[in-house]
């Protein structure tokens, strides 16, 4: 799937590669209510249960959601998940790790100290989220093992993020949101357990910091992915623009309408994504509460 919106936001990209070599997901390409209406249906699929031009249909012929019982990839034994600022010790080796990503797609140019220089103007105040292969090490309190995952959360006003360099055409929050950037995952990941695992810290981190929504810059079929598989009520704030290598969407969605529409429409995803979401955090927030 996955999880970016720095110059390190590229849309969400997977690049095939060899199994030795590193593949990348930037959730700017990678991922609302849909804010663009959708197209008008033809009679033919107006009859098959899809919305028309003067509304929905009758709602004893609408089909059933296919995607409404998905169950999200978790993470793997053995891999763990943990939040940490960029100039921390395993901050800078996920640094490392982005920029060897990153260079190897071509979506950064060279430095000396191995950092994604694009993204220098938003580093600080910046959260990483890294997942590495312990093994046993987390039991035996050693350090953190390989990097198989990283992504990054900025907060910020519209106004103060990476996204803004967009104008969007769309009503946007005044207060904080949270910008998902740079999603790098190794390309012997291949299933979704880190992708989703990036993405879910990266959204624990906004909710926990009450931010007004988020935004990232993705490619257009990670936007139909985020909203037909996973329920994300994503909303295209621009049109797409050619940027770091490839025709990016900046999105957005906004709170509490995306955990709302989760909720009604993906259970599952809501269930897993609020797990780990402190009860008297839910109960403040007056999240909705779905039944196991």
């Amino acid at each position: 799937m996955q999880h970016v919106a720095l110059e390190l936001d590229r849309p969400i990209t997977v690049n095939p590669a060899p199994a030795s070599a590193v593949e990348t997901v930037d959730l700017r390409r990678s991922p609302a209510v849909l804010a663009a209406p959708p197209r008008p249906a033809t009679p033919a699929a107006r009859r098959n249960g899809a919305p028309g031009p003067l509304g929905p249909p009758d709602p004893g012929r609408v089909a059933p959601d296919p995607n409404r019982g998905f169950i999200p990839d978790r993470l793997e034994p053995g891999l763990v998940c943990r939040s940490v600022l960029p100039t921390s010790d395993l901050g800078v080796r996920a640094e490392q790790f982005v920029y060897d990503v990153f260079r190897t797609s071509g979506f950064c140019a060279e430095s000396p100290r191995r950092h994604v220089e694009e993204s220098e103007p938003w580093r600080e105040g910046s959260i990483l989220h890294v997942i590495t292969d312990d093994g046993d090490r987390e039991r035996e309190g050693g350090e953190p093992g390989a990097i198989v995952g990283v992504v990054r959360t900025i907060l910020g006003t519209f106004d103060e993020l990476p996204v803004s360099r967009f104008d969007p055409e769309v009503p946007v929050p005044e207060g904080v949101l949270c910008e998902i950037g740079s999603l790098a995952v190794k390309s012997d990941q291949r299933g979704l357990g880190v992708a989703n695992e990036l993405h879910r810290a990266a959204f624990l981190a906004g909710i926990r910091d009450r931010c007004d929504g988020f935004c990232f810059l993705i490619e257009e079929w990670m936007f139909d992915f985020f909203a037909g598989t996973y329920g994300l009520p994503v909303r295209r704030l621009a049109p797409p623009s050619h940027f770091m290598g490839g025709d990016i969407l900046p999105t957005g969605m906004w709170m509490p309408e995306m955990l709302q529409v989760i909720a009604r429409i993906r259970p599952n995803v809501y269930r897993w994504a609020v797990e780990d979401l402190e009860k008297s955090l839910q109960i403040d927030l007056d999240l909705p509460m779905v039944p196991s």
